[in-house]
């Protein structure tokens, strides 16, 4: 009878697999990326890779996943203390991560998956329940500022939801076409339009419009 292997060994040893393949996607593509890519980039045998994972399809698919419990992660290490700040505390949390990241590539890597999703429906469900699970995190928070008063309680919380996911994302699709743009001032932004400072209220927009007004 052969040794049990510890649950924290295999484990450690799959979440290496997917961190080599993610960086071979994000070298060399989705499309380009062979098994042999993956195996070297590994260092392990054929057969080692293949007790984790039946094909690169599979590989994806526990990347895709890998991905979004980090972002899950990220929202949940935001969830701490004052309700008001919550949602402010997640924008400079992923800001941080697109700092820290060399997030063109990231991006790139997305881009194909989403393009993929297009053919590939268990992609497609993947991708669908990784940003499900990211975006119930978040209406928890909307929520919760809209009972607080925060937030418009008029709003549908959902709409609410993906309209700030769309404005992270929209990060990857600056970073790919534009390097350099300006982080803080992308996340200057996130906050106002989270702080409601984003415009001016249409009574304060009235009031300045009489005064301009008088002789």
């Amino acid at each position: 009878m052969s040794p049990k292997v510890p649950k924290a060994y295999l484990e450690a040893r799959r979440a290496e697999i997917l961190q080599a393949a993610a960086k071979c996607f994000m070298e060399k593509g989705f499309h380009n990326t062979t098994m042999q890519d993956i195996y070297k980039a590994t260092k392990l045998s054929p057969g080692a890779v293949y007790n984790y994972f039946r094909n690169k399809e599979d590989i994806v698919t526990a990347a895709v996943e890998m991905s979004q419990e980090r972002n899950a992660a990220i929202i949940a290490s935001a969830a701490t203390g004052d309700p008001d700040e919550v949602l402010r505390n997640v924008g400079k949390r992923f800001l941080s991560f697109a700092k820290e990241t060399d997030l063109a590539k990231a991006a790139s890597l997305d881009f194909a998956l989403y393009s993929e999703a297009n053919r590939n429906p268990s992609i497609r469900k993947a991708l669908q329940s990784g940003q499900d699970t990211v975006a119930a995190r978040i209406i928890e928070l909307v929520k919760r500022n809209q009972e607080l008063g925060v937030f418009n309680d008029k709003l549908d919380a959902d709409a609410i939801t993906r309209v700030l996911i769309n404005i992270f994302v929209g990060i990857e699709i600056q970073k790919v076409l534009e390097p350099n743009f300006n982080l803080e001032s992308y996340g200057a932004v996130f906050e106002a339009i989270v702080e409601g400072t984003f415009s001016k209220s249409k009574k304060r927009r009235d009031g300045q419009n009489v005064r301009k007004r008088k002789p």
